[in-house]
C-alpha cells in the first residue's frame, strides 16, 4: 500500500467517524480515539476532508462478536 493510499484511508475513516457520532456514538468514539482525533476536532465543523488531524493510530476492536447467535448463513 502506498503512503498516499494509507493517508487517504485514515482521512476517510476520520470523516466517517465524525459523521457516525449521532447514530452509533460509542463505536464512533472508539474509532476516533483509535485514530487519535483530538476531542476538540470531532464536531461537524471538522467533517470536511483535510479539516482535522489524525494522531497516533492504534488498533481497536469496534464491534463485539455476538456468541449467543447461531450462524444462519445457510
Amino acid at each position: 500500500m502506498t503512503r498516499a493510499s494509507y493517508l487517504v484511508s485514515l482521512e476517510i475513516l476520520r470523516v466517517t467517524g465524525i459523521c457516525l457520532q449521532p447514530f452509533i456514538p460509542e463505536t464512533a468514539r472508539n474509532l476516533l480515539d483509535a485514530l487519535g482525533v483530538p476531542e476538540g476536532e470531532r464536531s461537524m465543523d471538522f467533517a470536511d476532508v483535510a479539516r482535522g488531524d489524525v494522531g497516533k493510530v492504534k488498533g481497536v476492536k469496534l464491534f463485539e462478536e455476538k456468541k449467543d447467535r447461531e450462524d444462519k448463513r445457510f
